[in-house]
């Protein structure tokens, strides 16, 4: 007697399984299965993936405009000479813009209302750049005209922005890009601007506000994009460690359903972190997030200032889901020089500029102090690396009903008002929206 069985074997080859199926029949008389090498190809598990890099804050202090300066114009194109190819291996390089492009009539001007010439886009553009954040404080520091004029400027170079919008309706509208069949939505946030935004045009600045936050990130992901990134400008200036509402804000986020969230405004490195949790459906779950990838360029030169980073994270979609696969760092330092009565800069990635010390003319002393640094930021930057945990893990999920107040809230949960404020320190009773989910203390026991 015959009988004919199907078995199946996992065959794996560089980014894709191929089951196939291999057709046995068995004389059951003598106990022997013959391989027929009848193999047919059932299916194929496709995968994509992409790689996205994103830097700190883009700065343009007047020393920097006036290194650009040429007979013909401007030039800033030398500035990122020795990341640009860096960049070519990157799918989406991402930056927050903390200038603006209001153009040559209103002067260019540095710190403390930062106006820069055009071609600081232009260069951007050409050395990978793709996608600009420009919600920060300085978003208004030529007032309205100055944040329109900036937004014509990234669209004359085809470079996606988001964080600052020309009307509500625009404001409405989720930035989105898409490379190799993977979607990716992009928002941006600012803790507020330096030039107050005119009553009635809240639209023109994403500002941080929990409740809007979470609905944007609810309506990217019912366009059904694949991942979702936010920039968030906040944090204390010069603080190399993240705060309380920094963690608060980023546990948040991730609790929306937030993949990538990308720092910036301390103007330092803060550390990176990749966070692993299970959902309330029992899936896993991981996220990246960059605290401050401090300046990428700028003309502050104390320590650890003139440092920055390049974050890469590596992003495959296969038939089934799409996950975070490889997170990588690149520290960059801001060289600077001067020739020709004016200073130079370049943005160097540091462990390139300490192999090359005899090609930037290193003295001994100044190698040695430089990787004194070198090491002392790559061990900061990593040190929340061995801690997965989310703060939003230590606490539950409670959903706000009408007549709710923190007082009843704390009450039914054994806890007090401070403990939860702590935890959320931007909510306050006033501004309780029925339907949110805010986080609380674990219930205690005593």
């Amino acid at each position: 007697m015959l009988l004919f069985l199907f078995s199946s074997q996992q065959v794996s080859s560089q980014n894709k399984k191929i089951r196939r199926e291999f057709l046995l029949y068995c004389e059951l008389d003598d106990e022997k299965i013959v391989n027929l090498n009848n193999f047919i190809e059932v299916a194929e598990e496709k995968s994509n993936s992409i790689t996205i890099m994103a830097v700190g804050d883009i700065m343009m202090h007047l020393p920097q405009v006036k290194s650009g300066l040429t007979d013909d114009g401007y030039d800033f194109n030398y500035f990122f000479q020795y990341v640009k190819p860096i960049f070519t291996e990157a799918d989406f390089v991402i930056g927050n813009l903390e200038t603006t492009f209001a153009g040559p009539a209103r002067t260019f001007t540095g710190y403390p209302a930062f106006n820069s010439p055009d071609e600081l886009a232009i260069a951007l553009k050409e050395s990978g750049f793709n996608i600009i954040t420009t919600a920060n404080n300085h978003s208004l520091d030529k007032g309205e005209s100055g944040l329109l004029r900036t937004l014509d400027q990234l669209d004359l170079l085809g470079l996606a922005h988001t964080g600052t919008f020309r009307t509500q309706e625009e404001q409405t509208e989720i930035c989105v890009v898409e490379k190799n069949g993977i979607s990716m939505a992009v928002l941006a946030y600012t803790y507020g601007t330096n030039v107050p935004i005119s009553e009635g045009k809240g639209y023109l600045v994403n500002v941080i506000d929990l409740h809007k936050m979470k609905t944007e990130i609810d309506k990217a992901h019912q366009i059904g994009v694949d991942l979702v990134l936010v920039s968030v400008h906040f944090g204390e200036e010069y603080q190399r460690r993240p705060n309380k509402k920094q963690h608060m804000i980023v546990d948040y986020l991730f609790s929306c359903g937030v993949d990538l969230i990308i720092g910036s405004h301390p103007h330092v490195l803060q550390p990176y972190k990749i966070y692993e949790w299970f959902t309330a459906m029992g899936e896993p779950r991981k996220g990246v997030v960059s605290y401050s990838l401090g300046n990428f360029i700028s003309n502050q030169r104390t320590f650890p200032r003139n440092f920055g980073g390049i974050l890469s994270v590596e992003i495959e979609k296969n038939d089934k889901k799409t996950e975070i696969k490889e997170v990588g760092f690149i520290q960059t330092y801001v060289y600077r020089y001067y020739n020709m009565d004016k200073h130079f800069y370049r943005v160097l990635p540091m462990k390139d500029f300490l192999d090359s010390k005899d090609l930037w003319k290193l003295e001994e002393a100044d190698y040695q102090l430089f990787k004194k640094q070198y090491e002392e930021i790559n061990q900061q930057v990593s040190s929340l690396l061995g801690d997965s945990r989310t703060s939003f893990e230590l606490c539950d999920i409670y959903t706000i009903k009408a007549g709710d107040n923190l007082y009843n809230i704390a009450k039914n949960f054994n806890t007090t008002v401070m403990k939860i404020t702590e935890v959320n320190p931007y909510i306050i009773p006033q501004r309780l929206q029925i339907g949110e989910m805010i986080y609380v203390p674990k219930r205690t026991t005593d």
